[in-house]
C-alpha cells in the first residue's frame, strides 16, 4: 500500500468487536478469507456481498498478501541476526581456543 492509497480494511471496536471490516461496511474481512479459503469464487463473494466492490476486495488480498511478505521478512531476517550471533560465538570460541594452545607451547 502506498502512503497516498487508503486502506480497504478498517478496524473499530463500535463495529463488530473491532473485526476488521471493508471500509463503509460492516462486512467483516473474514468472510472474504472464509469465501476464498472455501473455494468460492470472487465473483461470488460480491454477489452475497454487495455492499463490498471489487477494488475493495482486490485491495483487501493485496494487504494481506503485502502483510505475509513483511512477516516472512521480519522472522527471516531474525533468522538471519541469530545465525550470525551464532557463528560469532562460535568464532570467539575458537579464537579462545587456539589463544589456549598458543600459551602452552
Amino acid at each position: 500500500m502506498t502512503p497516498t492509497t487508503r486502506s480497504a480494511i478498517h478496524s473499530d471496536p463500535q463495529i463488530l468487536g473491532g473485526a476488521p471490516v471493508f471500509v463503509g461496511t460492516r462486512v467483516p474481512v473474514r468472510a472474504l478469507i472464509d469465501y476464498l479459503e472455501g473455494g468460492d469464487s470472487l465473483e461470488q463473494f460480491l454477489s452475497d456481498f454487495p455492499s463490498v466492490t471489487r477494488e475493495q476486495a482486490v485491495a483487501a488480498v493485496e494487504e494481506a498478501a503485502a502483510a505475509q511478505r513483511a512477516s516472512a521478512r521480519s522472522r527471516a531476517q531474525l533468522v538471519l541476526e541469530a545465525n550470525r550471533a551464532l557463528a560469532e560465538e562460535e568464532l570467539e570460541g575458537v579464537e579462545a581456543i587456539r589463544e589456549a594452545f598458543r600459551l602452552t607451547d
